[in-house]
């Protein structure tokens, strides 16, 4: 059996349908491109997968900026 890499296997199932979508990638382009087509075929509206992607990809950066803490008079000194 030769060895499967970078393979991907989506599957939505409900008591009237069944999707799957199976395919390989690399680049997170790619495979962010693949999982869209699989949630449209889903019947997801296209404007609400890329309103949710914006949402959570706005969500991790600011989780990634530096808390700030409020400047103390003493840290202002020196720095005229």
């Amino acid at each position: 059996m030769t060895p499967t890499h970078d393979q991907f296997t989506l599957l939505y199932e409900d008591e009237y349908a069944k999707v799957l979508h199976e395919f390989k990638g690399v680049v997170a382009d790619d495979v962010i491109g693949h999982i869209i087509d699989f949630l449209k075929g889903c019947g997801y509206c296209e404007h609400s997968i890329y309103a949710a992607m914006q949402d959570t990809a706005e969500a991790y950066f600011e989780a990634q900026q530096p808390l700030r803490l409020p400047a103390q008079q003493d840290d202002l000194i020196g720095l005229d």
